[in-house]
């Protein structure tokens, strides 16, 4: 019979020397026939090489940083990152992964690959508005914008309203 991780070229082939390696990204179980070579990719998680058997499909994770759908080759293995706001741990199988998104009010970039890659996201420093856009007088309290004209700074968004400095203060 046709050993794991290989591909005879008829069933029954008893000269495995005639026989092919199962080719990357796929997974080749006992007796397996150029018929049926590509009907089993390898588990999203994980990346396959040449002669990947039915034991040996998971011994290889996706890297930090990066996931692997089904049928992901050893070659391309570090190819597709992880996605903007995510980070991918070793084994991760999809870009997005709901379990692994950054915190509220935090961002990473593509291929992060752990949460320390995960920063607050920034303001722009002039970005705040009167809560009374009729009479700015009204109210003396202030509110982030949500898409502020200016560019980001260092100021990080840390509450959703703002009290200007020493306002109601009795100093």
């Amino acid at each position: 019979p046709c050993a794991e991780g290989r591909v005879c070229g008829s069933q029954g082939m008893t000269d495995l020397e005639q026989s092919d390696a199962c080719s990357e990204g796929n997974v080749c179980g006992y007796m397996t026939d150029r018929v049926t070579q590509f009907s089993n990719q390898c588990p999203s998680g994980s990346y396959c090489g040449n002669e990947t058997t039915t034991l040996s499909q998971y011994f290889n994770d996706c890297q930090r940083g990066s996931y692997c759908e089904r049928g992901t080759t050893s070659k391309l293995r570090t190819r597709d990152k992880c996605g903007k706001s995510f980070f991918c741990a070793s084994g991760t199988p999809n870009p997005e992964p709901f379990i692994t998104r950054c915190p509220r009010q935090t961002t990473s970039l593509s291929g992060a690959e752990s949460m320390d890659f995960c920063s607050p996201n920034l303001v722009a420093v002039c970005d705040k508005m009167p809560f009374s856009e009729t009479n700015p007088f009204d109210a003396l309290s202030y509110y982030a914008l949500e898409h502020a004209e200016h560019e980001e700074s260092a100021e990080m968004l840390v509450m959703e309203k703002i009290l200007p400095f020493n306002h109601d203060s009795p100093n």
